[in-house]
């Protein structure tokens, strides 16, 4: 009983990272404008400064920020910042080839394109349908996200499909799952920006709304193991030179 229990927080906690997703910026003294980026991408309250330091040596700075919802359940916001080694363009290309990602992520089994819900416009915005798995222990955990990709404004946005939706893409023969039963709501988002001299910044923002509480030792681990894991990933894939 305690595992079986234990088991479904520890799912519930490690797809809150995952958006349902390590090359060292060499240390400079930001700009005004840069600092001014990236308090508007992380957005984060007066107790949570950025620690410009820690960032500008290449670590990947993490945040838990939590919301009151009625009930027993919780909702909360994850943000991953870190800085990337390599230009917008280079790294706009990595993170919007979703269904490579299975190939680096850790824990992630797999992403696939499914099917596209909005072609790309004029201004290349487009929504894709994508599936995808990770492994966690010896459990597999299918879920499907619909994800706008914003190439204008280097942004994507994504949620988690409600038992409606995936059941009417099901019966359209589409590829894709019902959500884990503790997930009330997953969205998010990923955003990226010129910083300095060809590198990034990089902001990951999952949102999370579960049915039950999570742990706070669990809730640590599974930002440190999947956040962490994810956001190295792709420092590591935008700059393989510089691991």
């Amino acid at each position: 009983m305690f595992f079986a229990a234990t088991k479904k927080i520890l799912l519930i906690s490690l797809l809150l990272i995952f958006p349902f997703s390590g090359a060292m910026a060499d240390p400079q003294a930001p700009t005004a404008e840069d600092e001014a980026i990236l308090n508007e991408l992380a957005d984060l309250p007066p107790d949570k400064p950025i620690d410009m330091e820690k960032l500008l040596a290449g670590e990947i700075l993490t945040y838990i920020l939590e919301f009151p919802v009625e009930g027993e359940g919780v909702k909360k916001r994850v943000v991953g910042l870190c800085i990337i080694d390599a230009s917008v363009n280079a790294v706009w290309d990595i993170l919007a080839d979703w269904d490579a990602m299975g190939g680096y992520v850790p824990t992630l089994q797999f992403y696939k394109t499914v099917h596209q819900l909005r072609p790309k416009d004029e201004k290349g915005v487009y929504e894709n349908l994508i599936h995808g798995q990770i492994k966690v222990l010896l459990f597999k955990v299918p879920y499907t996200l619909a994800v706008v990709f914003d190439e204008e404004n280097l942004r994507q946005d994504w949620r988690l499909l409600d038992d409606d939706e995936a059941q009417a893409f099901i019966d359209e023969g589409i590829d894709a799952v019902k959500p884990f039963w503790a997930l009330k709501s997953v969205a998010g988002f990923g955003y990226i920006k010129p910083f300095g001299e060809n590198k990034t910044i990089y902001l990951y923002s999952p949102v999370i709304e579960s049915r039950v509480p999570v742990p706070a030792s669990i809730e640590r681990y599974a930002a440190k193991q999947s956040l962490l894991g994810y956001m190295k990933a792709v420092q590591d894939r935008a700059a393989p030179e510089k691991r």
